[in-house]
Protein backbone atom coordinates (compact mmCIF):
# COMPACT_ATOMS: atom_id res chain seq x y z
CA UNK A 1 0.00 0.00 0.00
CA UNK A 2 1.36 3.20 -0.80
CA UNK A 3 1.26 5.99 1.40
CA UNK A 4 -0.65 9.03 0.92
CA UNK A 5 -0.58 11.66 3.77
CA UNK A 6 2.32 12.14 5.72
CA UNK A 7 2.78 11.26 9.20
CA UNK A 8 4.52 14.83 9.66
CA UNK A 9 4.90 18.37 6.77
CA UNK A 10 5.06 21.88 8.47
CA UNK A 11 6.65 24.09 5.60
CA UNK A 12 7.83 27.73 6.35
CA UNK A 13 8.84 30.42 4.17
CA UNK A 14 8.99 34.48 4.50
CA UNK A 15 11.07 36.96 6.89
CA UNK A 16 10.48 39.54 9.53
CA UNK A 17 10.10 42.89 7.12
CA UNK A 18 7.27 40.95 4.63
CA UNK A 19 4.70 38.46 4.63
CA UNK A 20 5.30 34.65 5.78
CA UNK A 21 3.69 31.61 5.72
CA UNK A 22 3.07 28.72 6.91
CA UNK A 23 1.93 25.11 6.35
CA UNK A 24 0.96 22.55 9.03
CA UNK A 25 -0.80 18.88 8.88
CA UNK A 26 -2.95 18.70 11.81
CA UNK A 27 -4.33 14.98 11.20
CA UNK A 28 -5.66 15.07 7.98
CA UNK A 29 -6.03 18.39 7.76
CA UNK A 30 -3.86 21.26 6.53
CA UNK A 31 -4.10 24.47 8.53
CA UNK A 32 -2.56 27.29 6.45
CA UNK A 33 -1.40 30.75 8.20
CA UNK A 34 -0.62 33.93 6.80
CA UNK A 35 1.44 36.48 8.56
CA UNK A 36 2.34 40.45 7.84
CA UNK A 37 5.28 41.79 9.10
CA UNK A 38 7.02 41.33 12.23
CA UNK A 39 5.15 37.85 11.93
CA UNK A 40 2.06 39.25 12.77
CA UNK A 41 -0.90 36.27 11.92
CA UNK A 42 -3.02 37.79 9.32
CA UNK A 43 -5.30 34.98 8.21
CA UNK A 44 -5.71 31.25 9.24
CA UNK A 45 -7.76 28.56 7.37
CA UNK A 46 -8.31 24.89 7.28
CA UNK A 47 -7.83 22.94 4.08
CA UNK A 48 -8.42 19.35 3.25
CA UNK A 49 -6.78 18.03 0.49
CA UNK A 50 -7.41 15.10 -1.26
CA UNK A 51 -5.26 11.48 -1.60
CA UNK A 52 -4.87 12.60 -5.36
CA UNK A 53 -3.51 15.85 -4.28
CA UNK A 54 -1.19 14.40 -1.71
CA UNK A 55 -0.12 11.95 -4.70
CA UNK A 56 0.62 14.54 -7.04
CA UNK A 57 2.61 16.51 -4.10
CA UNK A 58 4.60 13.74 -3.39
CA UNK A 59 5.45 12.84 -6.81
CA UNK A 60 6.61 16.75 -8.09
CA UNK A 61 8.53 17.21 -4.79
CA UNK A 62 10.06 13.38 -5.62
CA UNK A 63 10.86 14.62 -9.24
CA UNK A 64 13.06 17.87 -8.00
CA UNK A 65 15.08 15.15 -5.84
CA UNK A 66 13.72 16.35 -2.71
CA UNK A 67 14.68 13.74 -0.30
CA UNK A 68 18.27 14.25 -1.36
CA UNK A 69 18.32 17.94 0.14
CA UNK A 70 21.10 18.94 2.71
CA UNK A 71 19.73 19.83 6.38
CA UNK A 72 20.77 23.75 5.66
CA UNK A 73 21.04 25.83 2.84
CA UNK A 74 23.01 29.34 3.68
CA UNK A 75 23.78 32.43 2.05
CA UNK A 76 27.45 32.94 3.42
CA UNK A 77 27.85 36.50 2.41
CA UNK A 78 24.63 37.06 4.69
CA UNK A 79 25.16 37.54 8.71
CA UNK A 80 22.13 35.07 10.33
CA UNK A 81 19.43 36.91 11.26
CA UNK A 82 19.30 39.43 8.72
CA UNK A 83 16.39 40.02 6.35
CA UNK A 84 17.03 37.06 3.85
CA UNK A 85 14.07 34.57 3.28
CA UNK A 86 13.77 32.19 5.70
CA UNK A 87 12.07 28.69 5.13
CA UNK A 88 11.94 25.25 6.46
CA UNK A 89 10.00 22.37 5.89
CA UNK A 90 9.72 18.95 7.92
CA UNK A 91 8.12 15.73 6.32
CA UNK A 92 7.85 12.40 7.21
CA UNK A 93 6.01 10.27 5.05
CA UNK A 94 6.96 6.52 6.03
CA UNK A 95 10.09 5.59 6.74
CA UNK A 96 11.39 8.51 5.10
CA UNK A 97 11.91 12.21 6.98
CA UNK A 98 13.48 15.25 6.00
CA UNK A 99 14.22 18.66 8.23
CA UNK A 100 16.04 21.14 5.80
CA UNK A 101 16.06 25.11 6.21
CA UNK A 102 17.17 27.47 4.59
CA UNK A 103 18.80 31.80 4.66
CA UNK A 104 18.82 33.76 2.00
CA UNK A 105 20.02 29.95 -0.28
CA UNK A 106 17.84 27.66 -1.81
CA UNK A 107 17.87 24.04 -2.31
CA UNK A 108 17.78 22.51 -5.80
CA UNK A 109 14.72 22.57 -7.25
CA UNK A 110 13.22 24.63 -4.86
CA UNK A 111 11.14 26.72 -7.11
CA UNK A 112 9.03 23.38 -8.81
CA UNK A 113 9.06 22.34 -4.80
CA UNK A 114 6.58 26.00 -4.26
CA UNK A 115 4.78 25.24 -6.62
CA UNK A 116 4.07 21.70 -5.32
CA UNK A 117 3.03 23.33 -2.40
CA UNK A 118 0.81 25.85 -3.87
CA UNK A 119 -0.93 23.09 -5.55
CA UNK A 120 -1.50 21.21 -2.52
CA UNK A 121 -3.12 24.47 -1.41
CA UNK A 122 -5.05 24.92 -4.34
CA UNK A 123 -3.29 28.64 -5.69
CA UNK A 124 -3.10 29.58 -2.19
CA UNK A 125 0.26 31.77 -1.94
CA UNK A 126 3.33 30.14 -0.33
CA UNK A 127 6.74 31.76 -1.45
Amino acid sequence: MQLTIPAAFEAWIGGYVGPSYKVTLQGTRIIYEVFEQGYVLHNREELDPTPAQWRIFLRQIEEVGFWNWAAEYLDPSQPTGSEETTWSITLKLGFRELVSRGEGAYAPGFVAYLRAVRGLLEGRQFA
